[in-house]
């Protein structure tokens, strides 16, 4: 899901070799601040996509959306920072689907002379490279398209979402090219506008929700988006909602009370015309503040979130009554430092639950901010995850000269030996270059490169090295 904490990791990574049944916890990222995990995808692979953003600290450029891609054993196989289409001042990945080439991603592009928020989407391939980008903008409204659904029998996609002072459902086909676009009353407050969510129901139908005149809203749409009926819920936002084999919608709702850190949350059951079933009020000492939800196929509903006091992060598995069936804290380890963990995303794969969210870190003495992204895999089971293996964040090479003409040397680990791989990514993640060599060979040629920043991989089994490399 895609609640945001909207504050906001580079590569902070490694690997060993863990058993299946192990809870696996691990940050992305070198510390810099609003760097965030925003939503996890579960791919088809039984892997995942993290998403979220990456800080820059620039303020004319804050943010950049950064996806990260882990296979089940939590590896890492690639990651990418990316612009949608053109630069912002706060720019972030919100959420994204698998499609047939690829992951299409929704995203937030802000535009840096108007400070309007629009809506991005890009298409990348399943390793990470871009297939196409656009910006949906207006030049008197701001868009913010929070969720996305695909419709399984014709390959488009539909954003459900904010448009000026309406909500809005736009299709697109598979290229990116709009179809259709429904407009329907209602207006978000600014601080629920990134939360809400769409789906296409196995009748064909949509069921959107999001924040209206301080209430949530569902609304059920036809195939083409034509209104078929409006609800009002429980709670302020509306942030996730998930169908069941019977048939039946879950729903999770937020609110805030005034000047209240701990939110009241709620997990409702609607059946197909919208009518209530149950409402399942998340106590307090379960957790502070829920930020997203997945059901299973047994019907046992999996919460992510977080505690303010202490900063920590929650993950809940209940049935479908309401009654608890584990719940699990993941807080800093003593030789982190991180003052604080907070998780946002949740999504289930056949084997695995898996979770994202932020690693926090001191600003100044009375200031906190999110600085990695940090995620969480879980074997799926009823008994409680217990063991817990945090993996460790990459060594650092040793550069001279830093910055460089035309040549470097790498002082390679002295542990090394036979063949490594060497990889190369510019600023923005991308892979340019990517070679086997001998351990004992130090010695880098600039070759083609253009001057700027780069990012150097060594990588010799689970091992990995990484440092930075400025050509000028």
């Amino acid at each position: 899901m895609r609640t945001m904490t909207i504050l906001a990791g580079l590569i902070g990574l490694a690997f060993h070799s863990f058993s299946q049944n192990q809870c696996l916890e691990r940050s992305f990222g070198e510390g810099i601040g609003f760097t965030d995990g925003y939503d996890v995808l579960a791919t088809s692979d039984l892997g995942a996509l993290l998403i979220g953003a990456r800080g820059m600290q620039d303020l004319e450029n804050a943010q950049d959306p950064w996806l990260i891609k882990v296979d089940d054993q939590f590896e890492e196989i690639w990651d990418v920072q990316l612009d949608f289409a053109q630069e912002g001042a706060w720019d972030f990945a919100i959420t994204a689907i698998e499609v047939s080439n690829g992951y299409l991603i929704l995203g937030n592009y802000n535009d840096p002379n108007t400070f309007f928020s629009n809506s991005s989407l890009l298409l990348i391939d399943f390793d990470g490279n871009i297939i196409w980008s656009k910006i949906l903008s207006s030049p008197n409204e701001e868009i913010i398209y929070s969720a996305i659904s695909k419709q399984v029998n014709t390959g488009n996609f539909v954003l459900f979402g904010v448009r000026g002072n309406q909500f809005s459902m736009r299709a697109f086909d598979a290229s990116g090219e709009e179809l259709w676009e429904q407009s329907y009353p209602g207006n978000a407050p600014f601080a629920t506008q990134w939360m809400g969510d769409l789906l296409e129901t196995s009748s064909g139908h949509f069921l959107a929700t999001l924040s209206s005149n301080q209430q949530t809203a569902v609304i059920k749409t036809d195939a083409s988006g034509n209104s078929l009926w409006t609800k009002e819920m429980e709670g302020v936002a509306g942030m996730r909602i998930q169908e069941t084999n019977e048939g039946n919608f879950v729903l999770l709702t937020s609110e805030y009370s005034d000047g209240n850190l701990i939110a009241d949350d709620y997990v409702i059951t609607l059946n197909s015309n919208g009518e209530i079933l149950s409402n399942i009020s998340i106590p307090d000492d379960w957790v502070h503040s829920v930020r997203d939800l997945v059901i299973d196929a047994n019907g046992d509903v999996y919460l992510s979130g977080m505690n303010t006091i202490p900063l920590e992060g929650v993950v809940i598995k209940m049935d479908a009554a309401g009654d608890s069936i584990w719940t699990k804290s993941f807080r800093p380890k003593p030789t982190s430092d991180f003052v604080g963990i907070s998780f946002d995303g949740v999504d289930l794969s056949e084997a695995y639950l898996y979770v994202n969210g932020a690693a926090w870190i001191p600003l100044t003495a009375n200031f906190k901010t999110p600085a990695y992204q940090y995620g969480v895999r879980i074997p799926v089971g009823s008994s409680a995850p217990s063991q817990t293996t945090q993996v460790k964040s990459p060594k650092e090479l040793q550069i001279s000269p830093n910055p460089a003409s035309t040549w470097t040397h790498i002082q390679l680990p002295k542990e090394l030996s036979g063949t490594i791989e060497l990889r190369i990514y510019n600023s923005a993640g991308q892979l340019l270059r990517k070679e086997k060599r001998n351990a004992e060979n130090g010695h880098l040629l600039r070759g083609q490169l253009p001057a700027g920043l780069y990012y150097l991989q060594l990588q010799q089994k689970a091992n990995i090295w990484r440092s930075r490399i400025v050509f000028n």
